[in-house]
């Protein structure tokens, strides 16, 4: 137990909750962006606008990409921590 009580599994648990829950939300958020960019391009004849659309969607799913990596060795860091009890 720390100071406050809070043994330091239950803190790194929540720690990891939470910002598990938080990539999630944006997550969520960006794929739901992305939809709505794949859709709005279909929709277009404009040339213009499918190229800044189509670069708007690569900027996109980059943050995506990282935003998976982050979430990936968050997961791992929980394996890690898991294992050595």
């Amino acid at each position: 137990m720390d100071a406050c009580g809070i043994a330091p599994l239950d803190n790194f648990i929540a720690v990891y909750q939470c910002s598990q829950m938080l990539i999630n939300k944006v997550v969520g958020e960006r794929g739901r962006g992305l939809f709505s960019m794949v859709l709005f391009c279909r929709a277009t004849s404009n040339h213009k606008v499918k190229e800044t659309v189509a670069l708007e969607l690569s900027y996109v799913n980059s943050n995506l990409q990282l935003l998976k990596e982050e979430l990936e060795e968050l997961n791992s860091s929980v394996d890690v921590y898991q294992n050595d009890r």
